[in-house]
């Protein structure tokens, strides 16, 4: 067995090794707006497909509300799956509680080896509450649970969150899994790649307004794998539900690298079986009084 993990992790060693020599940083700026020759027109055509995927995703009825939350099951499958699982089971039931348009959320473990076990994010502060016990900021920080804290917060309010970012292009139309698209890129500062900012691929469906699939860079990197930030991922939002007027994906299938059709070959997934807007007082994800939130912002 010993051997069998070693071979594995040269094998993904190699993998990250060569990704890093061949590429400084992934790069998602599709060819047509490299010169950005026709930017201000790119840019009025990105967010007028943006609104209409706003109205469609009841963005308005989503920020009329202060909090909601959720309960799903997470599934990380395959043997990258389990390496990259943001919980402490691969496959594992959750309650996740977030206030809406800021970063500050917790996490509840339902089953598995913590079960009960709750982790949290205040004003970016990471945050451990045991079992019928008070929450502490006196804990090693877990990368994997603060990004994962973030990022299926920011997924759930994707359309909202990126209509806002200071750089929005239109980028082409795509024809997949025999559904046509109007792609729109999204990012931060600059239209050309950093180590700071990511980058966005929207896939937003030409007959519906919805948002199927997001392509995105990772630059954050909570594996301790050399190279890992230089792969990318995808998400697909399937099984769509209304509630309160917002649309929520109750389905969220990740995939390393561009998704696949028919939603093949996920690196995880999420299936959420309740959301509910207002059901707690938000003061509870506010648990160090003198910390406050930091909304939508990272410092």
């Amino acid at each position: 067995m010993k051997n069998k993990k070693k071979i594995i992790g040269l094998v993904l060693f190699g993998i990250a090794a060569t990704v890093t020599l061949s590429s400084y940083k992934v790069d998602l700026l599709p060819k047509s707006l490299k010169d950005d020759a026709n930017g201000l027109e790119m840019e009025k055509k990105g967010k007028l497909i943006l609104k209409q995927a706003w109205n469609e995703h009841g963005v308005d009825s989503m920020l009329s509300h202060k909090v909601y939350s959720y309960t799903g099951v997470d599934n990380w499958v395959g043997m990258m799956g389990k390496m990259g699982k943001l919980w402490p089971d691969a496959k594992i039931k959750l309650k996740l509680k977030s206030v809406v348009g800021t970063f500050d959320s917790k996490v509840e473990f339902l089953d598995g080896k913590e079960e009960g076990n709750k982790a949290g994010l205040q004003a970016w502060k990471y945050y451990e509450e045991p079992k019928d016990s008070l929450a502490s900021f006196d804990v090693k920080l877990n990368k994997r649970h603060q990004f994962g804290l973030a990022a299926f917060q920011y997924f759930n309010e994707m359309v909202g969150r990126l209509s806002s970012a200071p750089i929005i292009r239109y980028a082409g139309e795509e024809t997949f899994n025999e559904t046509e698209y109007d792609l729109v890129f999204a990012t931060w500062e600059t239209l050309k790649a950093t180590k700071k900012n990511d980058q966005y691929v929207l896939y937003i469906n030409k007959k519906t307004h919805r948002l199927d699939y997001v392509i995105y860079t990772i630059r954050d990197n909570y594996l301790k794998m050399p190279g890992a930030s230089f792969f990318y991922g995808s998400m697909s939002f399937t099984n769509y539900t209304r509630v309160n007027g917002a649309l929520i994906p109750f389905q969220q299938s990740a995939f390393m690298n561009k998704m696949k059709a028919d939603n093949e070959g996920y690196l995880h997934q999420i299936n959420i079986d309740k959301f509910e807007f207002d059901t707690f007082d938000a003061k509870e994800l506010y648990p160090n009084k003198t910390l406050g939130s930091l909304g939508d912002s990272k410092n």
